[in-house]
């Protein structure tokens, strides 16, 4: 057990040193004052206990440890240094359980393992934020703050879609525009969206200072005796990876070295799974990636941390604050011959500091112990009062520990064998061993598709050498296999899931569907048959593998299936096995070759797209669709092709208004995007369309059970592209009861 002693001496100022003067803001858009009634739910909590700290967390984007050479030079980044590395304490094996921003991001904010949240892709819509530490934080009396990034995918949110997220945050500053449409978004030219729905946009300045300014802001508006949250959560580093302006070229960083591991340009790949066999050795610089330019990030991050230390330090607040510096997920930099990559079980190494002089004096200190972002919840939280759960789910408690012990010293461990790794989106589950694992240091990967990798920490930390399919360790494989599936079956007793099935067949057609499998057997046919639903839904299904077979009809053939990350699709066969998740909701949709696009519509100057339509439908500007003898309460497909005819590579986007039909609602679905718009009306964005390029959207019309006979109810979808915003194309979809 290590031991050390702890001192609440005051932590001078003079041991911060502001690299840059602060960048004036002459010209900007004024940061918006805070909405009236905004803090802690509009009426302020009483002064806490002194003990309570402020707590203060710069939540940086795709970063790995990689050392600690962006941060650990007093002449390059001298706050990170003096803050972090010369006065805080260190992990050394700090881990982001899943490598992708949207999840690790809802694993910080519920301490829950990405099984259990549900988020397992870059979509805001998969959170329930139904309990987070915010909440629980704003509870205890503190003052909440989420400055920067918040989740992926929040701009097609409506006001009301927004409320959930909103609760226990005092203030919210968070971007919110569409990054796919212009890469730079993430540091220029972005939208701001505030509690009670103000967006103000804003071209400049840079977004890491941004965020810095208004933090600075959110700090001075907390009355003295309310200690703070503040959560700052810049784009920095991720890609593009732009610096802010003042520190291009710096030249503390022209001579930062590449990152040039062991494991960099990996050349023997011959025990390694394909995906890494499979990249070419010379497409990465021989003498290691580029630092350059993260440096010059690392820059404008050293300066936030110098403005916020300096602002706390003239508030008084500065002994009392618990600081904290890590990010969201680890990066690959050319590792085993990935660059710019964090899908992978590689990628899930982050770094991680704290910081607390009144609790833990200013001596530096590293810390061996194996934790992971499910404990930072947790940790929130034990220094701040409260307690998590219980959540949504069902769930009664964090899956997370607190790190509180090992930070106080009065524990060497916190008694945990392993801890998971887990990634939905290129889907894999691992898991890396701890000290206090009779069988030693590994990290183990299951794949999917059937790969797996072992690699003997203790012995080849850079994983140089997969022994999984070497016979003299399939013991220890055997044993870490079991001990995974336990890991990943965490919290998932409570929580039951839902598999939906849908038929997605040319409408109006007589042949039945079958199916058989896992969930039994049962048929489905088109939207228009008067026996067979075109879906089935069966729901409180334990987490696990499920199975699922279709036979077609004669005359019929599948041409794909849809269904979740983390599921194995074989549409020769037509058979999918879906793998569910703790309390989540699976939809697998089997389509046929001959289902095509109910319209086709397109903006240019010279009219729309001319093509061939389904149902009653006119090839003009304005195309009617039209259903009659539909059911209540049942739902109704339009497949509408957006095809650009014009010059121009650009997005195009999709309105959904509803007229006439207040028993009516309208989902719109990509069929190559994870995107869904339960709303009334809504707007989705395609990615951008070159000339002559197409792309299909479902049009999902759901009639309300109290739908009468007689009624007739109309949904118009508005296309519109971005050059052309005037020029609208519209497709009528009229259904009558």
């Amino acid at each position: 057990m290590f031991t050390f002693s702890r001192t609440a001496s005051a932590f001078a100022s003079a041991l911060f040193v502001l690299a840059v003067l602060a960048p004036t803001t002459s010209g900007f858009p004024a940061i918006p004052p805070r909405p009236a009634g905004s803090a802690v739910n509009g009426v302020r909590a009483a002064p806490p206990p002194p003990q309570k700290p402020n707590i203060v967390v710069f939540y940086i984007d795709d970063m790995q440890p990689n050392d600690g050479r962006l941060w650990d030079d007093p002449d390059i980044t001298p706050n990170l240094y003096n803050l972090f590395v010369a006065h805080g304490i260190h992990f050394d094996n700090a881990i982001g359980e899943t490598p992708l921003c949207c999840p690790s991001r809802t694993t910080l904010l519920t301490g829950l393992h990405t099984h259990n949240t549900g988020v397992t892709l870059n979509n805001a819509a998969l959170f329930n934020p139904g309990e987070t530490v915010a909440k629980e934080l704003q509870k205890s009396g503190y003052d909440t703050m989420i400055v920067g990034k918040y989740l992926n995918k929040v701009y097609p949110f409506s006001d009301a879609q927004w409320l959930p997220h909103e609760a226990g945050w005092s203030s919210m500053d968070v971007f919110q525009n569409d990054q796919r449409l212009v890469p730079d978004r993430y540091y220029y030219h972005y939208d701001i969206r505030q509690i009670g729905g103000t967006v103000t946009h804003y071209d400049e300045p840079h977004s890491t200072q941004f965020v810095t300014d208004t933090a600075i802001t959110r700090l001075q508006q907390v009355p003295a005796g309310v200690p703070d949250f503040l959560l700052l959560t810049p784009y920095t580093t991720h890609a593009p990876d732009i610096p802010m302006p003042q520190f291009v070229g710096d030249p503390r960083c022209a001579n930062m070295p590449p990152w040039d591991p062991p494991s960099y340009n990996q050349a023997d790949v011959s025990s390694m799974p394909a995906y890494v066999r499979n990249h070419v050795v010379n497409n990465l610089p021989a003498a290691g990636y580029p630092m350059v330019q993260f440096c010059e990030s690392m820059l404008g991050i050293d300066w936030m941390v110098g403005r916020v230390v300096s602002e706390l330090t003239a508030e008084g607040r500065i002994d009392n604050t618990l600081f904290m510096f890590t990010a969201d997920n680890g990066m690959t930099w050319g590792e085993h011959r990935l660059p710019l990559n964090k899908d992978t079980p590689y990628a899930t190494p982050v770094p991680l500091y704290m910081h607390w002089s009144a609790r833990w004096g200013n001596k530096p200190l590293d810390i061996n112990e194996y934790v992971s972002d499910i404990d930072f919840a947790p940790t929130f939280c034990d220094v701040g009062g409260c307690t998590l759960g219980p959540y949504p789910t069902g769930q009664t408690k964090p899956d997370g520990l607190s790190l509180l012990p090992l930070l106080d010293g009065t524990v060497s461990n916190l008694g945990r064998d392993a801890l998971l790794q887990e990634n939905w989106e290129v889907p894999w589950a691992s898991l890396r061993t701890t000290p206090e694992n009779p069988l030693g240091l590994w990290h183990y990967v299951e794949w999917r598709n059937g790969d797996r990798e072992l690699y003997d920490i203790a012995n080849d930390p850079w994983e140089l050498t997969n022994l999984a399919h070497d016979s003299q360790y399939a013991n220890i494989v055997s044993a870490l296999s079991q001990r995974l599936q336990e890991l990943v079956a965490e919290g998932k007793a409570s929580s039951p899931g839902t598999i939906k099935v849908v038929q997605d067949s040319e409408p109006n057609a007589s042949s039945d569907f079958h199916f058989s499998g896992s969930l039994g057997s049962f048929a489905l046919d088109d939207d228009s048959n008067k026996t067979l639903p075109r879906s089935r839904s069966f729901s409180g299904l334990s987490a696990g593998d499920y199975t699922i077979a279709q036979t077609q009809p004669a005359g019929w053939t599948l041409s794909s299936i849809t269904c979740p990350p983390g599921s194995t699709v074989d549409v020769a066969s037509g058979t999918v096995t879906v793998h569910l998740t703790s309390s989540q909701v699976a939809t697998c949709t089997f389509t046929d070759v001959r289902h095509k696009p109910d319209a086709s519509i397109a903006l240019s100057s010279t009219g729309p797209f001319k093509g061939t339509n389904r149902f009653s439908a006119k090839v003009l500007k304005s195309q009617t669709l039209k259903r009659t003898g539909v059911a209540a309460g049942a739902e109704y497909d339009f497949w509408v092709q957006i095809r650009n005819v014009g010059k121009v590579t650009e997005p195009f986007s999709l309105k959904a208004d509803v007229t006439d039909a207040p028993s009516m609602s309208v989902a719109i679905e990509s069929n190559s995007v994870d995107v869904t718009l339960a709303v009334t009306a809504g707007t989705f964005t395609t990615a951008s369309l070159a000339p002559g390029a197409s792309q299909n959207l479902l049009l999902r019309v759901l009639v309300s059970p109290s739908a009468q006979v007689g009624d007739k109810s109309v949904v118009v979808f508005h296309a519109a592209s971005v050059s052309e915003p005037t020029s609208v194309d519209v497709v009528r979809a009229i259904t009558t009861h």
